[in-house]
């Protein structure tokens, strides 16, 4: 049989797609994984931005990612045209949008969620295949990139609404959507609806699923401690109504840049204000140098010798001990705490807390954040979780349950800690007039203080900007700080709340070559501030000289409420002003801290004697010296008068007075009751993928891979 040539079959080549469209394709497979990535992050931490907020951020993570997923896509397909050359394009295109949104998932979900929404992106990709397969890819692509980005639209809508709004609206938001898509979905697929239909409706559930409402404050009523006392009363009898009591601790905040300890920049005006109504210590000192045993101390009031709390082996704080919101809660108080360093629910220390929220807990889950923090992001994205402690405190007494009980309400600010990375429009107010933004930024991001301790090179000009950065960090740690009080006064009333703000610890920035705060017991770091503003016992501008001690706070919090302590062997004293007796001697304590070794062991090297990070050290301390006890033998007595930096060694010059405090020091030592584990305590938990990731983030342990 002849054919005529014009009745024979032409085969056309299969089409394939230009640089152009492969390129508009990985842009568009970008942003529906940037959307995407923070949708889950922010549904799955329950963030508190406004939905305006949420999308603002979406829109420039997905940009982001965008950029960097376009250049992606055209190597792999090309690689694949140049090695797989029977693999149909439509196929590598569908295998890349299924691989990136299950890297998505396991990335930002945990074990559990990862494998139930495991077949959901591969539904996508088929769903995507069967919709670019009819007539290749030059002509479905522009249909499986609406595809892309009407899911990416969908997500956004329902995983950042339900910051804002309620629970019944974010499900009508969600049903409208979904609608939308599917109208446009049918349309883009009218050959084959049910395969494209099918895999969106699971992937639209499954994400609605996730919108739960705005931040759940999960309320457990706590085991009374003590049994409930009767109102304190005045000398006429007259009930009394118990103070609020609100705790702030500036993480990692030093007295010496702030407005009421001296500083002259006018870093801190919103504290300046609360110091000049209140009372000024100008000598209080911490136990400790960390996070940990710092707030450990603070919560039981026990040194940390005695709590046991803080060295490399131990980390949490065992169930054994009460901690002030347990007391308060045993008298009557509703406790509620909001902490931007996870490192204190990770180690038992939020124990006692009714309320309690962990802020800022989502940016180690996306690294693009970190990216944003580089870029000097507005801060409502990007700060260390003052933002979000503003929106989570409105929002709690927005919500208050029980308005008739007393509160104690402690607050944790983290926005001094490492890293320094402050928003755009704070971060050039304090540094150096000829740096440029640019060099802040990459001097941030190369900075870390462990290292520079060890001996990593940097210039003179490095460490000014890292104070600079530093005190911007601080000044708008002040501005937020400001906003909480604006909030407290309006809804907790200022006359009978009792605040008080002190710090943990503070931070090395150079003196005596140290960085971070882990290796000394250096008066820039337990040398901490405490305000106290309460009218009707703390005189406002009083400044009370005379050493005081972290541990005083809980004897003190009690003498204000006017109720006996339930522990009665604390070693703290009140630091009401009609009671105040100074300590003459203070005391403090630091273990080495071995997680940062194989960190220094890559600058100093095996060779370099690193010895002096591993003694464990003890400090005794009067308002004129201070005599640091070291492990190695190698003691050291300071001078604070004439050397307040602590830069000249003068135990030689003084062994006298060396040897007395040495001996005051081995006394208040073997007087400490020693830490035991008790039975049935809080062991060494295993902490959650979420928190540790925090930590790690933060610096405080190293990472595995």
């Amino acid at each position: 049989m002849i054919h005529s040539k014009e009745s024979m079959p032409v085969q056309t080549p299969v089409a394939q797609s230009s640089p152009v469209q492969l390129a508009a394709f990985g842009l568009a497979l970008g942003a529906w994984a940037g959307v995407l990535c923070v949708g889950l992050d922010l549904g799955t931490a329950r963030s508190l931005l406004t939905y305006s907020d949420s999308v603002q951020l979406a829109a420039f993570v997905g940009v982001l990612s965008a950029a960097a997923c376009a250049p992606l896509c055209l190597l792999v397909v090309l690689a694949c045209r140049l090695f797989l050359r029977r693999l149909p394009e439509t196929v590598v295109l569908a295998v890349l949008i299924g691989a990136v949104t299950q890297a998505v998932l396991i990335y930002i979900l945990n074990v559990t969620w990862t494998l139930a929404t495991l077949p959901l992106p591969w539904l996508l990709a088929m769903a995507a295949l069967q919709v670019m397969r009819p007539a290749g890819a030059g002509e479905w692509l522009s249909r499986a990139v609406a595809l892309l980005l009407a899911g990416s639209l969908c997500t956004a809508a329902l995983l950042a609404v339900q910051s804002a709004v309620s629970w019944l609206f974010v499900h009508l938001i969600a049903a409208a959507a979904m609608l939308c898509m599917l109208i446009a979905a049918q349309r883009l697929a009218a050959r084959r609806p049910i395969v494209v239909l099918t895999p969106l409706l699971v992937v639209a559930g499954a994400v609605g699923s996730l919108a739960d409402g705005s931040r759940a404050w999960e309320f457990q009523e706590i085991d009374a401690i003590v049994s409930t006392q009767p109102a304190a009363t005045r000398s006429d009898d007259a009930p009394v109504r118990p103070p609020h009591v609100v705790m702030i601790v500036l993480d990692t905040t030093r007295r010496d840049y702030l407005g009421c300890y001296g500083e002259t920049r006018g870093l801190t005006p919103r504290l300046d204000r609360v110091a000049a109504d209140g009372a000024v210590y100008l000598d209080f000192i911490s136990p400790g140098a960390w996070t940990v045993p710092t707030h450990a101390s603070l919560f039981t009031g026990y040194f940390p010798h005695t709590h046991g709390c803080g060295s490399q082996q131990h980390r949490w704080l065992d169930d054994g001990f009460h901690t002030l919101a347990e007391m308060l809660a045993g008298v009557g108080y509703q406790t509620v705490g909001l902490t931007a360093n996870s490192y204190l629910a990770e180690a038992n220390l939020m124990q006692g807390f009714s309320d309690f929220v962990v802020l800022n807990d989502r940016w180690h889950h996306v690294e693009l954040y970190r990216a944003l923090h580089a870029l000097g992001a507005p801060s409502k994205w990007c700060d260390q979780g003052a933002a979000e402690g503003v929106a989570a405190l409105k929002e709690w007494l927005d919500h208050r349950r029980r308005p008739q009980k007393p509160v104690f309400l402690f607050i944790n600010l983290m926005e001094a800690h490492w890293r320094q990375f402050p928003p755009m429009d704070w971060r050039m107010r304090y540094l150096p007039p000829d740096v440029g933004y640019v060099e802040a930024s990459r001097v941030s991001a190369g900075f870390h203080g462990v290292l520079w301790t060890a001996g990593k090179p940097r210039t003179p000009r490095a460490e000014e900007i890292m104070r600079g950065l530093y005190a911007a960090d601080v000044a708008y740690q002040d501005e937020m700080l400001g906003r909480m009080l604006d909030l407290l006064e309006e809804r907790l009333g200022r006359d009978n709340t009792m605040l008080i703000v002190t710090s943990d610890h503070g931070e090395g920035l150079g003196e005596a070559g140290l960085w971070e705060h882990v290796f000394s017991l250096n008066d820039v770091l337990i040398h901490v501030p405490m305000i106290v503003r309460y009218p009707r016992l703390f005189p406002a501008g009083l400044r009370v000289s005379g050493q005081a001690q972290l541990v005083d706070v809980v004897p003190t919090v009690f003498d204000v409420i006017g109720r006996p302590c339930p522990v009665t062997d604390l070693p703290g004293r009140s630091l009401l002003p009609d009671k105040f007796t100074p300590h003459e001697y203070a005391y403090s304590q630091v273990h080495p801290y071995w997680g940062h070794l194989e960190r220094m062991s890559a600058i100093t090297g095996l060779q370099e004697d690193i010895r002096r990070f591993t003694s464990h050290l003890r400090v005794v301390r009067t308002t004129d010296f201070k005599f640091v006890w070291s492990s190695d033998d190698a003691h050291q007595l300071y001078d604070l008068n004439a050397d307040p930096r602590e830069e000249s060694n003068v135990i030689d010059r003084h062994p006298e007075m060396a040897r007395r405090l040495g001996v005051e020091l081995d006394s208040w030592w073997s007087q400490l009751p020693p830490y035991r584990p008790r039975t049935g305590a809080q062991g060494d938990r295993k902490r959650s993928g979420r928190g540790m990731g925090r930590i790690i983030d933060l610096g405080y342990m190293e990472e595995r891979r």
